[in-house]
């Protein structure tokens, strides 16, 4: 008994070639557009907050802009009608941000920091007695940003052809004999 092997027709291998082709092409695509992504991120901050970053895998775009969210809490800054500043003794939400644009090399990567952002109060501002100013006399300022205690960073990178990548960190706050802080933020590994 013979075996012999069937051959496809002219039009299985079109086919066969047309999807080789499509696949082939939609890998280069792939490769092209990049996947990019971060591959590191880390956030740190004395008196101002920054954010510090690596992005591969941009493929053959320039540039990203970047965006860094920090969320935390900071005690208010109390002003009596004399002027004297004192601290209010109740933690009150802050936030800030940064964004600033930054180039790829020639193999998709880019790394930077943002810019020193400071914290502040979502509109309007917390009263004298949600910030624990001293009485009902005082006004609230604006936020110490001496200790500040930033708790996370969200950081978003699109890219020219509004491709996007995004990190989150989870910080921690010391604090310096004299009551100011310090901190670091590193990645929420997933």
């Amino acid at each position: 008994m013979t075996f012999g092997r069937v051959l496809p027709g002219r039009s299985e291998l079109l086919s066969a070639m047309a999807i080789a082709l499509a696949l082939t092409l939609i890998g280069v695509t792939a490769a092209i557009a990049g996947n990019m992504s971060f591959q590191s991120g880390g956030g740190q901050w004395g008196s101002g907050a920054t954010f510090s970053f690596v992005i591969v895998g941009a493929g053959n775009v320039e540039s990203a802009t970047v965006t860094a969210m920090f969320d935390g809490t900071a005690p208010a800054l109390c002003q009596n009608k004399g002027g004297k500043v004192a601290p209010g003794q109740n933690p009150i939400t802050v936030a800030a941000a940064g964004s600033a644009l930054f180039p790829f090399d020639s193999n998709g990567r880019a790394e930077g920091t943002t810019d020193e952002v400071f914290p502040s109060f979502a509109s309007p501002l917390p009263t004298a007695r949600e910030a624990g100013c001293p009485n009902g006399n005082w006004a609230v300022i604006g936020p110490d940003a001496s200790r500040v205690s930033w708790t996370s960073v969200h950081a978003v990178a699109v890219d020219d052809e509004n491709n996007t990548a995004e990190i989150f960190l989870i910080c921690t706050t010391f604090t310096r004999s004299n009551g100011t802080t310090f901190g670091e933020c590193v990645e929420v590994s997933g």
